[in-house]
Order: C-alpha cells, then structure tokens, then sequence
C-alpha cells in the first residue's frame, strides 16, 4: 500500500532510536496497465479528439508524478491521414493526454507508444467528418455553354464543400458532424442539375 510509514526498531519494548519516516511510491510505468479514456469517436473536421491515458505500476497503484527519464515519454503515430496533428503532454497525477486533429475529412487511427513501442489495447480509431457546406468554396462544372438550344436539357454539376474543402453535404452542424448526414453519404458531394431554357417570346 502506498503512502507514508513510521519505523521504530525496539528491543524488548524498549526503542533503541527516533522513529523513522519512509514515504512508499509507485513503481515505473507499466504500460500495459495503463486506462484510457477518449473524447469523442467522431467528430468535425478542424476539431481535436482527446485520449487520456491514465498511468500505473506494475502492481497496480496509480502513479501520481511525470516519468522522469526523456527516453521513456509517451509518443503517438498517426495513420490514414498524413496531414494530422498530433501531440502528447503531461497533465498532472501522472496522467498524459494525446491530442489529434485535421482539416481532412475522413478515418484516423492513432497508436499510442511507450519506449518507441506501441502499447497494445490503447489504439483509437477516429472520424473526422466533413463540416457544413461552405459557399466560398462550392463550385459549380457545365455552366460554361455556347449554342445551347431552347427547350435541350442542359446539365451541370454543383460540387459542395466545406471551409477545409472537403466534400460535404452537411447543412446542419452538431458537436459529433453533421445532423442526419452520415460520414458514409457526405462523399456524393455533387448533384447535376438539367434545365431547359425556354425560347424567347
């Protein structure tokens, strides 16, 4: 049990010198001991998803200090998108906090390392979903025409996008992405349109 403790050697009921104080704390990391705990599964694009990761010994006890050697810091490895961010800090009661953000739509699984090796188990896998549609970059493809006939169909294509430029259809923004538009659906980001122009009168 961790904590402080008071020795006093005695002989025969007698003690033979001053008590003394020794203070029992945890032991090094043990990675595979260590809890995590995550923000959010989903969320928009521009925003950051949080892992928490609680640290202990090898016996169980919850470390309360920073590791001290640099050698031994926790890391993190992002894969599936190479222009995340990523970063780790110390909070405090030994407890680190990974961060990861992007301004691309789509999956991000990010490894958490100890000693340049990944702990198993503490993987998380992230979707970063496109945000609402940005009219400042929305474009539109087959409006430029010459000739173009009266009462012929004429198709174009708007092609939507968010303020990252990614494809979206999102109109309503909630905390975790779109309301009622799925990651899955936010790539048919375009609709063609057909109109018909009339022949003047």
């Amino acid at each position: 049990v961790l904590g402080p403790y008071v020795f006093t050697l005695t002989v025969a009921g007698t003690a033979l010198a001053p008590p003394s104080t020794a203070e029992i704390v945890a032991g090094d990391v043990h990675a595979a001991s260590t809890v995590k705990t995550v923000s959010s599964a989903q969320l928009p694009v521009g925003q950051t998803v949080s892992i928490t990761l609680q640290t202990f010994d090898g016996a169980g006890n919850q470390r309360t200090q920073p590791i001290l050697e640099p050698s031994a810091q926790f890391s993190v490895i992002v894969t599936g998108d190479s222009t995340a961010i990523s970063s780790v800090s110390y909070v405090s009661n030994g407890v680190y906090r990974a961060t990861v953000t992007t301004q691309k739509s789509g999956t991000v699984t990010t490894k958490i390392l100890f000693k340049g090796t990944e702990v198993p188990g503490l993987a998380e896998t992230t979707v970063f979903v496109a945000g609402m549609v940005s009219t400042g970059h929305t474009f539109s493809t087959g409006l430029e025409r010459t000739g173009q006939q009266a009462g012929q169909a004429w198709p174009f294509t708007v092609n939507y996008r968010d303020r990252f430029n990614n494809p979206t259809l999102c109109a309503e923004a909630t905390d975790s992405g779109c309301a009622g538009t799925s990651p899955a659906s936010v790539v048919a980001s375009s609709i063609s349109v057909n109109i018909s122009p009339s022949a003047p009168a």
